[in-house]
């Protein structure tokens, strides 16, 4: 089974020294069973969202709140992300893309 419908967006600040994945995915609640996201509120539409994101930062000079991103990456300035960290995430999201979650 795989999942269609999705968006991924990256929001790159540059004063904050940040890039942040967004994936957004769609799933069909047919049975339209009540669904309560985050902050509580409750939903029984058709179609449910669901929302997170990576923060890939900088840990000298990037300012957030860990709590509001479903992982934290830290990158070393300008060396970077390693290449090996860049390869397993973008593999890993390919896999929850194309399957939904891996467990």
């Amino acid at each position: 089974k795989q999942v269609t419908d999705y968006d991924v967006a990256l929001d790159w600040d540059t004063k904050n020294h940040t890039i942040e994945i967004v994936v957004r995915l769609f799933a069909e609640n047919k049975a339209q069973f009540e669904i309560d996201d985050a902050e509580g509120i409750v939903s029984q539409e058709p179609i449910i969202e669901f929302e997170d994101g990576v923060l890939l930062f900088n840990p000298q000079k990037s300012v957030f709140d860990e709590r509001n991103y479903l992982a934290v990456i830290p990158y070393e300035g300008k060396k970077g992300l390693a290449k090996s960290v860049a390869d397993s995430l973008v593999e890993y999201l390919n896999e929850v893309l194309a399957q939904g979650p891996v467990s």
